[in-house]
Formats: structure tokens, C-alpha cells, sequence
């Protein structure tokens, strides 16, 4: 009989492999919805470090504090349609990036791209418009 050794160990890894990527791909195997606390803790952060108009704001922080209580601990699919300005607005910021929109996004992806990735988040798909709904402002190619 052939000595298998070699064979468990690959199979145990690769099973401790697969399990790891489960726990990681399926947090509500092991994590609970969010709490009001940690509700109230985002939605405290938000107050703190968002920009916007303080109309647009509150509406903003109240539809993530709704949507934030309704928490069921299962995965979730976010949309991003990106529509870019111009030029940066920095009148109402106290950001000092210089650049176009899209290089601030870039800029944005890059730092965030570490943090989504130990929550267990990661893109499924990204790429630049291919065409534009007349009239819509949406559309906005990359230029490389």
C-alpha cells in the first residue's frame, strides 16, 4: 500500500482552503446582523465625516439608518453608476486632492480596495460605460 501522507495533507489543506473562503464569502454563517448600537456607531461616523449639503445629508444618514435596522446578516449586492462632474467640487470639502473626478475615484478605490477586501467584499464586475442615455448625463467614458 502506497503511502498516502502526501495526499491527506493536500486534501486537508485544501478543505481547510475552501472552508476559510466560505466563512469569508458567507459572514452570516457567523455574524449576526447589526445591532442598534452598531447601527448608532455608523451612523455617528457618518454625522462626523460625510460632506454634503446638510439637507441631502440627513436624508442621506436617515435612509442608511433605515435600511441599516433592517439588517438580516445576509450578504448584500451593491450597485455603484457612477456619473462624474467636470471638476472637483471643492467648496463645500475640506479635501485638498488635486485632480479630475475620476482620478479622485481612483484615488478612493485604491484605499478602500484593502479594507473591502478583509470584510469579505470584492468587485464582481467594473469597466467603463460603452454608450449613453440621450439627454441623461449618464455615459461618461474613461479615457486612458
Amino acid at each position: 500500500m502506497h503511502n498516502r501522507s502526501f495526499e491527506w495533507c493536500l486534501a486537508a489543506g485544501l478543505t481547510a482552503l475552501f472552508i476559510a473562503f466560505l466563512l469569508w464569502q458567507t459572514p452570516s454563517l457567523w455574524q449576526d446582523p447589526l445591532t442598534p448600537q452598531e447601527v448608532d456607531t455608523i451612523v455617528a461616523t457618518l454625522e462626523q465625516q460625510l460632506v454634503q449639503p446638510m439637507d441631502s445629508k440627513t436624508l442621506f444618514i436617515s435612509r442608511v439608518r433605515d435600511w441599516a435596522l433592517r439588517d438580516d446578516g445576509r450578504a448584500v449586492l451593491l450597485v455603484n453608476l457612477m456619473r462624474y462632474r467636470d471638476r472637483l467640487d471643492h467648496e463645500q470639502s475640506t479635501l485638498t486632492f488635486a485632480g479630475t473626478p475620476l482620478e479622485a475615484n481612483d484615488h478612493y478605490e485604491r484605499l478602500v480596495a484593502p479594507l473591502a477586501l478583509k470584510q469579505g467584499e470584492y468587485p464582481l464586475i467594473g469597466g467603463a460605460t460603452q454608450a449613453s442615455l440621450p439627454g441623461s448625463g449618464w455615459g461618461c467614458t474613461r479615457s486612458q
